[in-house]
């Protein structure tokens, strides 16, 4: 059986792909185990691994490819400013050892390396946020594809179910217990729901795709409309909203702005089309009912 390793195995995205432990592999007709590694993880490590690997079965790297979260393994509102980023040369160190060994890798990365005032942003939008966070973020894609242009880079704006900390958590339990929920009507994105986003990049390793490519879903919406929407989804209340800033404030803070993303590339590329927001939040109640996660008073019957 071979492996595919998530570094980042802490994050919303490096969970719920640890959910999956064992995924059909859409490049072949055998079955692949998903083995999680923390987010600090030495690139010595990738080379432990596959030295026990070959002492098992000498001559056979039983590692087929490394998913690194960079940090991003969240969407761009639930990372707050004050969020440590692993370091670029941690995430250099990775990809390069990724290419001495013939391995691809993949970058999590986000939307929130932008900002208004343009909306949907091309993989080459010039509308950058100046902020500290979205530069690290651009220097670590950067890091990872000056180590090698086969290596893959995703900006996406992902949303799932993490731990009871977690920030779909956070607000489901705000809305339960209508509890005012302070919301930036000035941030807009374009969410998609973490098992989407994981099924997409399975299927852009299948088609052999190497270099930037935004994955994200096919809907613009504001933070405050993400709020509405789950609550009308999970048949709760969302009246007690406290805006922050009015629209028609510009801002430049890490993901406070307009970040969706336009898709046209990866969709071009796999003949697909992104999927619609609602959906996506009625297959995320559906795996809530069925994997038990929230408490029933977050749920209505």
């Amino acid at each position: 059986m071979q492996e595919i390793l998530i570094v980042g195995s802490e994050t919303m995205v490096g969970h719920n792909w640890l959910k999956g432990s064992k995924i059909h592999d859409p490049e072949g007709s055998h079955e692949v185990s998903v083995v999680g590694l923390p987010l600090n993880a030495p690139a010595s490590r990738l080379q432990e691994i596959i030295r026990e690997s070959n002492s098992r079965n000498p001559g056979t790297s039983i590692v087929r490819r490394v998913v690194h979260c960079g940090g991003a393994g969240e969407n761009g509102w639930a990372i707050g400013t004050s969020t440590p980023f692993i370091s670029t040369q941690h995430v250099s160190d990775w990809a390069r050892a990724c290419h001495e060994l013939h391995l691809p890798m993949t970058l999590i990365s986000s939307d929130a390396i932008f900002t208004g005032p343009w909306m949907f942003h091309p993989e080459n939008s010039e509308s950058i946020c100046p902020s500290p966070a979205a530069t690290h973020l651009r220097e670590l894609e950067a890091a990872v594809l000056d180590a090698s242009a086969g290596h893959l880079v995703v900006r996406t704006h992902p949303f799932g179910w993490h731990h009871k900390k977690g920030w779909l958590e956070q607000c489901l339990g705000a809305l339960s217990k209508q509890s005012p929920i302070d919301m930036e009507t000035t941030r807009h994105a374009s969410p998609i729901y973490v098992r989407d986003l994981i099924s997409m990049i399975q299927r852009a390793w299948a088609g052999g795709l190497s270099g930037i490519y935004h994955i994200s879903g096919a809907e613009r919406i504001s933070c405050a409309q993400f709020v509405h929407r789950l609550a009308h989804v999970f048949q709760l209340e969302a009246q007690r909203m406290r805006p922050l800033h009015p629209l028609e404030v510009r801002v430049s803070r890490f993901a406070a702005g307009e970040t969706s993303l336009q898709t046209r590339k990866i969709r071009r590329a796999l003949g697909i089309s992104m999927p619609m927001f609602m959906d996506s939040l009625y297959a995320l109640r559906k795996e809530a009912e069925a994997q038990n996660f929230l408490n029933q008073e977050m749920i209505a019957a």
